[in-house]
């Protein structure tokens, strides 16, 4: 009778090279998604114009560096600007004086635009953008005309440089988020789990579109997320340096946006979850265990108080530690006067604020209650007529309250108390837009949309399956609470604001949601190995793809680097019509400007374009001979439309084709105008900039 082989065992020299641990390979995986996470968010810094909002960033950090002043951009708290602008250098040497003789009316459109920054917040966007793109004098008698044509020379700052600086060092808090990430999974669910939280985040096409910018959104979102970890650690095991961190986590994030204010809730929230557990709570070394009830509410207010003032520490530091935002009102009142009698810049005008020299703090908390009074009246926004009307009658609510006593009693600067009510204020209206619909105080689903829209399909795939997996398996629910509670109370927030303007907005939730996605490496762990390989490499393949294959092929000579800003899932049919559904920072906010350059070139366009352009970055910057029909905030004239070039090209932004952030009265003025002149798209600079032909 034949001998029957023996069956040969499977072990994990089948999925695994002789001699290298399995933790090893995990590792290694692990810091080859975050290099190929900073590679990709590289190849958007060199590809993309800046966005929206990062010239008022950028600047703003510039000012609070080199001048110790916070008068400009003050809605949001100063840390990760001026960190920014601290690869920067100075863009204009000697602080605000002349770079050199000749240059005295760039300098002065500077002064005047910095001079009036505290009567009227606006001023930001007219300073950063003399800052950043302000032209010789000798240039500036062509910038007057229609179509001017600047060279590089002309520019008092290579912008382009400075941004690829500050982009640089804002990407660090991308890569830290996803080191947190990293560590928190592999705590709750291995290596294996850590990895597969990792490889969802690092191909996570908004994390790999807003690392790269001068933004708030990443940085604020890893801060707040590592403000959590570190409360978890404390409440799994005390000790001294989790507690440190967590008090460092929770300080930072409040310098760093006002959202992270909701860490307030959240942490509260999870203190009574950890109070009400029968969990053991152990400390650390020679730390004891807190047994009872009494002594755990002891130990928890007593970290939360140390978060508390080290945060309120946070927030004097992060301002210099004076009260004021100018750090001399007198000589910044003697400034605003000087350059009124004489202002050669009509946007920059408002009225007079008392005190003078201060932001006008008392003005926006009146107009706020104001306006929120009058919001049945007018959803869309009251005229400031009516609102000046009412701010005689109008009393001031509870927050606006406590806003003027925190500022009489200097409580905390000047500057975070103005900007929060410049918060507040402005998002009781703001334009939104949602799969072709408008609305000026949001959408209750706005962020269901996005999420389905924004989130990647094997991502969400993984979220849905990791939350039944954990639900169902008893003793992994007890890990849910931090990281539920967060999301449920964010998202909650966020529903409840009329600031519909962007899914970046909720960019904090996604780590969390990650991390829970981890707990799918148990059910791989137990697969048999030859299985456990092939799913693998699926995932490896699958996941990053899923991020780029949407991509078709568009009419762009630009490589593949820079689209992540304009993703939109399958679900939503891809980018090409992705604006159709949503706009702004979900899909155009002045990115592809380089790419409209590189149309530009491979067409052999030699005549001015018509340009309509939702940015702030300066299009002339970039070598484009445009005529300016609708540009925000620059110094150029701004054409009116009976001076359209017909025949000739017609580029216009996503966000202002579908009228997404104008008045009701203009919102579908340019779609309407293109389609009664039978306008036909020839092309497009990325997804966000479509390219029409006028012939009549």
């Amino acid at each position: 009778m034949a001998k029957s082989r023996p069956r040969r065992r499977k072990s994990e020299s089948s999925v695994a090279p002789a001699g290298l641990p399995p933790v090893a390979i995990a590792i290694a995986l692990a810091a080859a998604m975050l290099v190929a996470f900073t590679l990709l968010v590289i190849g958007n810094i060199d590809a993309t114009s800046p966005t929206v909002d990062e010239t008022t960033h950028l600047a703003a950090g510039w000012s609070y560096r080199a001048l110790g002043d916070y008068r400009l951009n003050a809605e949001h708290p100063p840390l990760l600007k001026r960190i920014a602008a601290l690869a920067v250098g100075d863009p204009w040497p000697h602080r605000l004086e002349a770079t050199a003789d000749g240059d005295a009316q760039a300098r002065h459109s500077l002064l005047e635009a910095w001079s009036m920054a505290l009567a009227n917040p606006m001023a930001e966007w007219w300073f950063a953008h003399h800052l950043l793109y302000s032209v010789r004098d000798s240039a500036v008698s062509r910038g007057a005309q229609p179509a001017a044509v600047f060279a590089p020379a002309d520019f008092l700052n290579d912008s382009a440089v400075l941004f690829r600086r500050a982009r640089l060092v804002m990407m660090c808090w991308g890569i830290l988020l996803g080191v947190l990430i990293f560590c928190w999974s592999s705590e709750l669910w291995g290596v294996w789990g850590g990895v597969c939280s990792l490889l969802f985040y690092a191909f996570d096409p908004n994390f790999l579109a807003h690392s790269g910018l001068v933004t708030t959104d990443v940085g604020v979102a890893a801060l707040f997320f590592g403000a959590i970890y570190f409360f978890w650690r404390i409440c799994r095991r005390f000790s001294i340096a989790n507690t440190a961190a967590f008090a460092l986590f929770f300080a930072l994030a409040q310098t760093a946006k006002f959202s992270a204010l909701l860490l307030v809730p959240i942490v509260l929230m999870l203190a009574i979850h950890r109070w009400l557990s029968r969990e053991p709570w152990i400390g650390e070394k020679k730390l004891p265990s807190i047994e009872s009830r009494a002594r755990r509410a002891v130990a928890m207010a007593a970290i939360i108080a140390i978060a508390v003032v080290v945060a309120w520490a946070a927030i004097w530091a992060a301002y210099g530690f004076h009260f004021t935002a100018a750090p001399d009102p007198e000589a910044a009142a003697l400034e605003e006067n000087m350059a009124r009698t004489s202002l050669t810049q009509p946007a920059l005008n408002a009225p007079a604020v008392s005190p003078p020299g201060h932001l006008p703090l008392l003005k926006v908390v009146e107009e706020w209650a104001a306006r929120e009074q009058l919001l049945p009246a007018y959803p869309e926004g009251a005229p400031d007529a009516e609102v000046h009307k009412a701010q005689d009658t109008t009393r001031i609510g509870w927050m606006g309250g406590v806003l003027l006593a925190a500022n009489r009693l200097h409580i905390v600067p000047e500057a975070y108390l103005a900007g929060f009510a410049l918060l507040e204020s402005s998002s009781l209206v703001r334009h939104s837009f949602l799969r072709g619909e408008y609305s000026g105080r949001g959408f209750a689903d706005y962020f269901f949309w996005t999420l389905l829209y924004k989130t990647t399909i094997p991502a969400l795939a993984a979220i849905v399956a990791s939350l039944l997996m954990v639900v169902m398996r008893r003793e992994r629910r007890k890990v849910l609470a931090f990281l539920l509670w967060p999301v449920a109370i964010y998202l909650g927030f966020s529903v409840a604001s009329s600031l519909n303007i962007g899914h970046r907005h909720i960019l904090p939730i996604y780590p969390f949601l990650y991390v829970i996605c981890g707990a799918l490496a148990a059910s791989w762990e137990r697969m048999m190995p030859r299985i456990r390989f092939a799913v693998a490499v699926a995932a490896m393949v699958i996941v990053p793809l899923s991020a780029t294959v949407v991509f078709a092929p568009i009419t762009s000579p630009a490589p593949m680097w820079g689209r992540h800003l304009s993703y939109v899932n399958e679900i939503a049919g891809g980018p090409g019509d992705g604006f159709e559904s949503l706009a702004d920072s979900n899909f155009d906010w002045g990115q592809d400007l380089p790419r409209l350059r590189a149309w530009i070139d491979q067409h052999h366009v030699s005549e001015p374009i018509n340009l309509v352009y939702f940015g702030t970055a300066d299009p002339r910057a970039y070598g484009i001979r445009h005529l300016n029909l609708q540009l925000g905030y620059f110094a150029e004239p701004e054409l009116p439309q009976r001076e359209v070039r017909i025949p000739g090209y017609f580029a216009i932004s996503a966000t202002h084709f579908v009228g997404a952030t104008v008045n009701p009265d203009s919102r579908r003025y340019w779609r309407t105008y293109l389609e009664l002149h039978g306008a036909k798209l020839v092309g497009r600079a990325g997804y966000s900039i479509l390219i029409f032909r006028i012939d009549r």
